[in-house]
């Protein structure tokens, strides 16, 4: 009886194309989570930042979250961040206009943040930061 044949590399075992992008996926997986995590300590910090220079605004942390952690996870370009802030109503100014009533019956009126309030300081180029300081 012949010893059995043994396979060519024409006749060697196929890898199903799916283990490939698996693989590649796994190999990337720990490097993004790592840019996730600095894209987000990156984001607090400046947002922190702005809060601590000037309290009329209020961090929306919870707008748009996951959305913003599905965006992290899967693009691989740069991305623009709108980030929502918030005004302490308390600091908004209400003025009315002097014009009549437009036809419709509809009051109008104009929602200002003022330039100067108690213990605020306007920010200069002092101000100006990077995530990293």
């Amino acid at each position: 009886m012949p010893a059995p044949a043994l396979p060519t590399s024409a006749m060697a075992v196929q890898v199903p194309l799916w283990h490939h992008y698996l693989q590649a996926i796994r190999s990337r997986e720990a490097p993004r989570a790592q840019d996730f995590q600095r894209a987000e300590n990156v984001l607090l910090t400046v947002l922190e930042r702005v809060h601590a220079l000037d309290p009329r605004f209020i961090v929306d942390y919870s707008r748009g979250l996951e959305a913003f952690q599905f965006a992290l996870r899967s693009s691989e370009d740069p991305m623009d961040m709108e980030v929502p802030l918030w005004v302490d109503a308390e600091a908004l100014l209400i003025e009315e206009p002097e014009a009549t009533q437009p036809e419709d019956g509809l009051e109008l009126c104009h929602l200002g943040v003022p330039r100067e309030g108690a213990g605020l300081e306007r920010w200069t180029t002092e101000d100006t930061f990077t995530a990293s300081s």
